[in-house]
């Protein structure tokens, strides 16, 4: 099943286990962030993900929606929110999955406004 190695990985994120979020990318992986430069590539993919991974949110909590398999693409969505539970992003990840790993992570997110 498509959606079992972003689970995978997704566990391995929320553990900061930068080795095993690589293991579930193909060699020739390509990580496309909501905001910044594409990435391609595993070594290359791999430090921009490592310095997101063992970052230091500062008390900001990441949710995370069960992915949904779409043949071979794989939507997850998830929320960023602050110590007090408010909501200030939301976002989606639309994975491409090939050989049971993942070969494109393309991400998506919207910024509430706050007052």
């Amino acid at each position: 099943m498509s959606s079992q190695v972003v689970t995978d990985f997704l566990a391995a994120w929320l553990r900061q286990d930068v080795d095993a979020v690589l293991d579930c990318l193909t060699d020739d992986v390509v990580y496309a962030p909501a905001v910044g430069p594409t990435y391609e590539g595993k070594e290359e993919v791999g430090k921009a993900m490592a310095a997101e991974i063992t970052a230091d949110l500062g008390g900001i909590e990441l949710i995370l929606d069960d992915p949904v398999g779409l043949g071979d693409h794989v939507l997850g969505g998830w929320a960023l929110a602050t110590a007090t539970g408010e909501i200030f992003r939301r976002g989606v990840d639309v994975y491409l999955i090939r050989d049971g790993k993942i070969s494109v992570k393309d991400q998506f997110r919207k910024v509430y406004e706050r007052d």
